[in-house]
């Protein structure tokens, strides 16, 4: 699947992003703000969300940090 998105603010496109690999679809290729998706199913989509919510934690914990 081809997707055309243009956002002028990075955390609404990061946002996106997430909820098209929650969704489990994995980005293949970007160019010119043009997305390349493939479907890789529910698996995916659950690994995908794991490492999602990790990342988060990580990142609040060296907010917390600071």
């Amino acid at each position: 699947m081809k997707k055309f998105k243009l956002y002028f603010d990075k955390d609404k496109e990061e946002k996106w992003l997430n909820e098209m690999s929650l969704q489990g679809w994995a980005m293949r290729e970007f160019f010119f703000d043009m997305f390349l998706f493939v479907f890789m199913g529910l698996l995916y989509a659950i690994v995908a969300g794991f490492f999602l919510m990790s990342w988060r934690m990580t990142k609040k914990m060296h907010k917390l940090g600071q």
